[in-house]
């Protein structure tokens, strides 16, 4: 605003005197003029701005002001945004800490109890072989007794018919039949 009062000021009216005068003289009147009419130029302006630049400056200090209040606004709302962050990840951090300690814990229980059927396992696998290795111990038993049996048998027959003559029959007969008479006497 001073530079335009300035400029409106500055061709001031010195005058050089005429060639062969003796000095020049200063011109207060237009000065004068100038400096009237500037401030009536200025005066004007003023008065007739003055309430847009007020309101102008008014509503730019409202709009620095709700800026301002805004931002605080949004600088507590992101500290209470951080704040509510920071307490979610420390409870993110306890609650994986407890998932962490909760699958050790599980998994320790799931070791022992398959540790445990794993024995249980063994133990049945153990019986039932067993079982079955008398299964078949007896099985074979009786197959060699029965081949035994059978041999016997055969080895009888060998030798009945080798050894037991006729003659021989007729005496075992003739023995039994007096053993019978002797048992039924002593009846």
């Amino acid at each position: 605003m001073w530079a335009l009062i300035l400029l409106a000021v500055m061709p001031l009216g010195v005058h050089p005197a005429a060639p062969g005068a003796e000095a020049s003289h200063f011109d207060w009147l237009g000065l004068l003029g100038r400096i009237f009419n500037s401030t009536v130029l200025f005066g004007t302006l003023i008065y007739i701005l003055r309430k847009p630049l007020i309101r102008m400056l008014t509503q730019q200090s409202l709009d620095i002001k709700s800026d301002i209040e805004r931002r605080e606004t949004d600088l507590r709302q992101n500290a209470a945004d951080l704040e509510a962050i920071s307490a979610r990840l420390a409870a993110v951090e306890d609650e994986i800490r407890q998932m962490l300690q909760s699958t050790e814990e599980n998994g320790r229980a799931e070791m022992a109890r398959l540790s445990e059927a794993g024995e249980s396992e063994a133990r049945r696998i153990q019986e039932l072989t067993e079982a079955e290795i008398e299964q078949r111990l007896a099985k074979a038993m009786t197959q060699l007794r029965g081949r035994i049996a059978d041999l016997v048998v055969e080895h009888f027959k060998h030798d009945a018919s080798t050894f037991l003559t006729p003659e021989a029959q007729r005496r075992i007969i003739e023995r039994n039949i007096d053993q019978a008479g002797k048992i039924d006497a002593g009846k």
